[in-house]
């Protein structure tokens, strides 16, 4: 005979529904919605109207079969319901879904998805739940487009995945063309009164200037950037961190009048920073020279030449070579090799000849070096990452690097991992954009794409529209069990 519907009605007027068909199956869901007001909503609805005016018109019993609609029913009070057969593993399951009126679907998605009851799963976890007491035409499309624009989820859920940015390196082709800076510190304030080190940094012959400064003052770090190019020469290109000291007017202006292009790291990605990785030899330096800590600069001078005359890795050469042609010479060098030149001067233009020919040497075989180790290390470093990159208007959430604070009660724990939204305003490189917030328009940038992730933006309440509902077809989604054959209950 007929399946068997049966419900009752709590005492706060909400719906606690029972479906029992073909035995012992049946499901309950929780206080979301009245019965009668979900009875309305699909009178209203233009696919339950369909079914409905279909259902009365064939009768209970004598009705042709159609796969369009054997699968629905209408329970005693008028509900309209679906039956989906249920997998062999959940035989208590019910068979019987209620169909949502388009206007409440939206309701339903963030009952099973925001709420502490279903704690923010993901939008296949989301529609596992759902689809156990609720259909409609392209549900699962609209539970995961809910799902993955869902803002509180992406703003607490990590990215996941393979992490993006493939290695895009810094590539300069002769002495000084490049020069690169940072500030180490601060240390303890020494005997002479510093607590910072200055580090510029040649980024072709990995020449490196030290500067003991007892502040981080811009006037001064120009001072100590114009005595190196005094020196060396005047570099096209000079790169830094976003130090409010390497920021300020006068550096920028000194680096304008000069065509210095400045060009700055993202926060929180000083890899970019050549001098970075100088500082972390310097500093396992600092630590093996310095007995008093309020004496870690008497040694500047001698770990300065130690890095000058260390063979590079990248280059196959000592900074010094590339620089001048030839090594410095250690002390030791006087007393073990002969200075005698048995009476011959030798000429000044054989001796410029010479240079020339080892400096171009020495620039042939150090490029040719460089080009292996970036090959080599773009290898190493892109192995499990990926390539992603946005366009200008793309939406994107930026990470946040909170920090905890006992005193205000707050743990980064517990915090945010993304923020935002915002809308890419400037493409500076396929790794690097400057970002302009969507609500405070307010700008920011450089932004290191490991630092942002897509944002799917939320649709409006029309997106739970399938076009399921305007073109007639009302074949449900694929179901999360094994296809079963249908039934036609008008004729059981």
């Amino acid at each position: 005979g007929r399946s068997e519907v049966e419900h009752s009605q709590d005492t706060h007027g909400l719906v606690t529904v029972a479906v029992t068909a073909r035995g012992s199956l049946d499901s309950r869901w929780g206080t979301l919605v009245s019965r009668e007001d979900l009875r309305k909503a699909q009178l209203d609805d233009g696919l339950c109207q369909r079914v409905s005016a279909w259902l009365a018109a064939r009768g209970p019993v004598d009705c042709p079969s159609d796969e369009e609609f054997d699968s629905y029913l209408m329970s005693d009070d008028g509900l309209l319901l679906r039956y989906i057969p249920q997998a062999d593993d959940d035989p208590d399951g019910s068979a019987f879904r209620t169909v949502i009126p388009r206007k409440l679907r939206k309701l339903f998605i963030r009952y099973m998805h925001d709420s502490a009851l279903a704690g923010h799963s993901s939008g296949s976890k989301t529609y596992e739940k759902l689809s156990q007491i609720a259909t409609w035409p392209g549900m699962r499309q609209d539970v995961l487009r809910y799902a993955r624009s869902c803002s509180v989820c992406q703003k607490a859920k990590p990215r996941g995945g393979q992490p993006p940015g493939l290695m895009q390196p810094i590539v300069s082709q002769s002495p000084w063309q490049i020069c690169c800076c940072d500030v180490m510190g601060p240390f303890p304030r020494s005997t002479r009164g510093n607590q910072y080190l200055f580090v510029v940094t040649d980024h072709f012959t990995k020449w490196v200037e030290l500067f003991p400064l007892r502040k981080q003052d811009s006037q001064k770090i120009w001072e100590c950037l114009l005595e190196t190019f005094a020196r060396f020469g005047f570099p096209a290109q000079l790169v830094s961190d976003n130090a409010s000291y390497l920021t300020s007017k006068v550096f920028v202006d000194a680096c304008a009048v000069l065509g210095i292009k400045h060009k700055r790291t993202s926060p929180y990605h000083p890899q970019a920073n050549i001098t970075e990785r100088v500082n972390r030899n310097l500093k396992m330096m600092l630590v093996a020279y310095t007995e008093r800590h309020k004496d870690w600069d008497a040694k500047l001078p001698e770990l300065a030449f130690a890095t000058r005359t260390t063979t590079n890795r990248s280059t196959g050469l000592t900074p010094a070579q590339l620089n001048f042609g030839k090594e410095l010479a250690f002390p030791l060098f006087n007393s073990l090799l002969s200075t005698e030149s048995g009476g011959r001067l030798r000429p000044y233009v054989k001796f410029a000849e010479d240079l020339r020919k080892r400096f171009s040497d020495n620039l042939r075989e150090a490029r040719e070096n460089l080009d292996v180790a970036r090959m080599q290390q773009a290898e190493q470093y892109n192995q499990g990452r990926r390539d992603l990159q946005f366009e200008v208007g793309d939406f994107v959430l930026r990470r946040t690097h909170p920090l905890s604070d006992a005193a205000r009660g707050f743990a980064a724990s517990l915090a945010n991992r993304w923020e935002g939204p915002f809308s890419v305003r400037e493409k500076c490189s396929p790794l690097t954009y400057k970002l302009v917030h969507c609500e405070s328009s307010e700008e920011t940038g450089p932004v290191h794409v490991t630092d942002l992730k897509r944002c799917f933006q939320a649709k409006d309440e029309d997106s739970l529209q399938d076009r399921n509902d305007t073109d007639g077809s009302l074949v449900p989604d694929t179901p999360l069990s094994p296809p079963r054959r249908r039934y036609n209950l008008r004729r059981r």
